[in-house]
């Protein structure tokens, strides 16, 4: 299952293309990631 990387929910939309890969928003915080992608958000 796809989670959004900043607050790992599952509420999410399709927001095109990126890099030949699927691009998601999430709708609670307003992120913007890609699955699969690697990078973290931790501080």
């Amino acid at each position: 299952m796809i989670k959004c990387k900043k607050w790992r929910r599952e509420k999410y939309v399709k927001t095109g293309n990126a890099s030949g890969k699927q691009r998601y928003l999430c709708k609670e915080c307003g992120c913007n990631f890609i699955e699969g992608d690697k990078r973290t958000n931790e501080k």
